[in-house]
């Protein structure tokens, strides 16, 4: 079989055969030994120790490890990681077209699912219908479409990026109008932005009945609200509501933690935005500068905590943030493991299986009879070196080759 050709899907089946799985995303399966992967179509359909049974066509994955296509449950598809002013003159066709390439980018480099956090005018919705009628080359994707907000001074910064509400009634229908327009899911402004003039003030945009109404809304359709929060107060006004997924998180607290273990919401820190904000002081404000190494050691040091609590967070990068460009997505892993000091194969699970549980994608994230053939390989041991997530040699989605 070619790169890039699909699976028929009346073809009886695929094997990768020889392939060095891990068994925390292979469910009982011991990888003391290799595994032959098959699938029919669009799925797995058995994992099985080496053998030279079945007739389909067979893939050599001798000596390579084999994951679940990789998670980024935190990015911005229509942001180029460049200059903002020259990314607000842009017209959305241009963005749209710019957006293409960064998902094939993503894709190519094992992300075989985004989860986009929040983009102007619907371009993330139109990205994702094209993905899923096949008419581009993308990962699957789930889509947010615009961030509810009450008006604030940076929202300017991202015009068309917004949906603003203060009222509950102005809350509950500017939720609702982004569901029916095709939104997979809510994401609302808890708190500031670091970057903004006062972002590093901590309180909270919407009290917790404002972001009650938008957590009642989103379920009540049958999905859940994300939210952005960088800072305690706003993450505990957005757990206090029943939010699904905390976005950033840097700064952290025990009761937080504390909280976040009932398992109902769930962290989703993004390390890689902080690390390029770090790599370009130029670009910042002085206020910010002069606090950003303090917030990056903080927010390893609360990750850690939150790691060794045993809470399952989700794997985000802010991928379109300036400098934080996308296809270098797999960076975050480094950062977790040397920064946070997770364990790798923690980080693995938060990359896969555990952002698949997270945002509601369960057909997901791991190598099992029934999900998703969604699959990359890198040639190493991701275990004893992280960075091999940046070099797939292989990606496979849904049962297409890619790479």
């Amino acid at each position: 079989m070619r790169v890039g050709e699909m699976v028929d899907k009346e073809m009886s089946e695929l094997i990768l055969r020889n392939c060095r799985v891990l068994s925390p995303l292979t469910p009982g399966f011991d990888d003391s030994y290799a595994a032959d992967i098959y699938i029919s179509g669009e799925h797995i359909t058995a994992v099985e120790k080496c053998s030279s049974h079945g007739s389909g066509e067979t893939i050599d994955m001798r000596g390579a490890t084999v994951l679940p296509g990789l998670i980024d449950a935190h990015v911005h598809l229509d942001l180029s990681g460049g200059d903002l002013d020259e990314e607000n003159a842009r017209s959305d066709a241009e963005r749209v077209l710019m957006a293409v390439g960064f998902a094939r980018r993503s894709l190519h480099s094992g992300f075989t699912t985004l989860r986009d956090i929040g983009a102007r005018n619907h371009v993330d919705l139109a990205l994702r219908d094209a993905s899923r009628t096949g008419a581009i080359e993308a990962p699957s994707l789930f889509a947010a479409g615009r961030i509810l907000s009450p008006p604030t001074e940076g929202n300017s910064y991202y015009p068309g990026m917004y949906a603003e509400a203060v009222e509950p009634d102005e809350i509950d229908a500017a939720a609702r109008n982004e569901i029916e327009s095709g939104a997979d899911f809510i994401k609302y402004m808890g708190g500031r932005d670091i970057t903004e003039p006062d972002g590093l003030d901590d309180y909270a945009l919407y009290d917790s009945a404002q972001a009650a109404v938008i957590s009642k809304t989103a379920r009540g359709m049958g999905t859940y609200a994300a939210a952005h929060c960088q800072s305690p107060a706003p993450i505990l006004t957005a757990l206090s509501a029943g939010v699904r997924t905390i976005e950033h998180g840097f700064i952290m607290s025990d009761e937080i933690i504390q909280e976040l273990k009932r398992e109902t919401s769930y962290m989703i820190p993004t390390l890689r935005y902080l690390d390029t904000l770090r790599q370009y002081p130029e670009r910042l404000p002085q206020r910010l500068r002069e606090h950003l190494a303090r917030y990056i050691e903080e927010t390893a040091g609360w990750l850690n905590k939150a790691y060794k609590a045993g809470l399952k967070m989700g794997f985000g990068t802010d991928a379109g943030t300036f400098g934080n460009h996308h296809g270098d997505n797999a960076k975050e892993a480094a950062l977790r493991v040397t920064l946070a000091g997770i364990d790798p194969v923690e980080v693995i699970l938060q990359a896969t299986a555990h952002s698949a549980a997270i945002i509601g994608a369960d057909d997901r994230g791991t190598i099992e009879p029934g999900k998703r053939a969604d699959l990359i390989a890198v040639k190493g041991d991701p275990l004893l070196d992280i960075t091999e997530l940046e070099r797939p040699v292989f990606v496979m989605l849904a049962g297409s080759i890619v790479r």
